[in-house]
């Protein structure tokens, strides 16, 4: 596929590019949003030692690209879901996952991926996405 109709977005996360990767990149009628964690548009870290606090700042995170590119979650037609603790995730995360999908059709998702580490240390949580454009 050509790349002449690639479209990268750093969507307020310019630091981004000096960890070399985009936010968001656009091929066609396909938005690939990278992974996500739980930080502000500074890089700094949000909701410390809390899974359902970084899910939530991801999520939201995750909802202001997606009206960016006018879709929502009902459009996420791909999910990957990492986290330090499978266990945590499930009891203290999904039921804040489960509030941004409420009323959309769920995506594919490879679901509760536990890794030994991300990133940094305090990240708990890290979430990609695929969604579909008008």
């Amino acid at each position: 596929m050509s790349q002449s109709n690639k479209e990268v977005f750093y969507h307020g996360k310019d630091f981004t590019k000096d960890f070399g990767y985009a936010q968001a990149v656009t091929v066609g009628k396909t938005l690939y949003i990278s992974g996500t964690v739980s930080i502000d548009d500074e890089g700094k870290l949000v909701a410390v030692g809390d899974m359902s606090g970084q899910t939530r700042h991801i999520y939201e995170d995750l909802q202001r690209i997606l009206e960016a590119h006018g879709v929502t979650f009902n459009d996420v037609i791909k999910e990957a879901i990492f986290t330090t603790d499978v266990d945590r995730f499930r009891e203290e995360a999904m039921p804040v996952r489960a509030e941004f999908y409420q009323g959309h059709t769920l995506p594919a998702s490879s679901a509760w991926l536990q890794v030994s580490r991300l990133a940094f240390p305090e990240f708990l949580v890290e979430i990609e996405a695929i969604a579909v454009l008008p």
